[in-house]
């Protein structure tokens, strides 16, 4: 069936955990922040770069989780697959950015992560391609779901599938992204959505609200960030050992005073 969406009669179950609304805005929040923020030299692009890695593990691990103890329909899978491939994505661009002295510091330990993190996700999208084509017709509406980039009706098991699946075995390898990709690959998993009739995504439960928490938090340090000079990230992000610095600075103080005094009275 070739409609602009599926049927009002056929509907498939979303999870909002998984592609809720809370959980794609918060994304593309921390998609924008890794851009915004590898502008700045301190390290707190840092904690964006590994909030996202870890979104993106997490989102894998209970795709594969619901689909293996739980009924998953495999529209989701591919969902997960987008919105963790073009977070993976925005966060090579950060990491390959020259100017953050940040990035460099801890460019070893952050890049073992990303690697890590970016091998399970392509392992995860590549099982996701070379099964689809078989286990999409099994599944509810599975012969009227859709891939929409822009207003384009894509069949998911056609040519989208080999290019996805090539483009995910090299993509290592290939650094494809761009402003342009980035804005049609967001318009590509919202018009999905939407054009597909996902039910249960739309409301907002503790999955949701959480991942919006995580990403407004880092947004809001990030707003901080903006009015600082350079150098007083370190104070914001190692809290501890600025405020024990302080403390050895005014003992210090207080004891070359006393001595000064002493000397004087001598």
């Amino acid at each position: 069936m070739a409609n602009a969406t599926t049927s009002e009669e056929c509907k498939i179950t979303g999870d909002g955990d998984l592609v809720g609304v809370g959980v794609r805005i918060s994304v593309y929040i921390q998609m924008l922040l890794a851009i915004i923020k590898v502008t700045k030299r301190g390290n707190q692009v840092i904690e964006t770069m590994v909030i996202g890695m870890i979104t993106s593990l997490a989102l894998v691990i209970s795709a594969i989780h619901q689909r293996k103890t739980a009924y998953l329909h495999y529209l989701l899978l591919i969902e997960v697959s987008q919105i963790v491939s073009m977070m993976i994505a925005m966060i090579y661009v950060a990491i390959m950015f020259d100017g953050n002295k940040g990035i460099k510091k801890k460019a070893f330990r952050i890049g073992i992560l990303f690697v890590i993190v970016t091998l399970f996700t392509l392992c995860y999208n590549i099982w996701v391609w070379a099964t689809v084509k078989w286990k999409m017709a099994d599944e509810e509406c599975g012969d009227q779901v859709k891939i929409f980039i822009l207003n384009a009706q894509i069949d998911p098991t056609g040519w989208f599938r080999n290019f996805s699946l090539a483009m995910n075995c090299i993509g290592l390898v290939l650094v494809p992204i761009t402003l342009y990709y980035v804005i049609l690959w967001i318009a590509t998993i919202e018009t999905t959505i939407r054009k597909n009739l996902v039910s249960n995504i739309w409301g907002w439960n503790f999955g949701q609200v959480a991942a919006m928490t995580v990403a407004f938090v880092d947004l809001a340090n990030a707003l901080i960030l903006f009015d600082l000079k350079e150098g007083e990230e370190d104070e914001i992000e190692y809290p501890r050992a600025y405020n024990q610095l302080l403390i050895l600075k005014k003992n210090t103080e207080q004891i070359m005073e006393k001595d000064n005094r002493i000397e004087d009275y001598l």
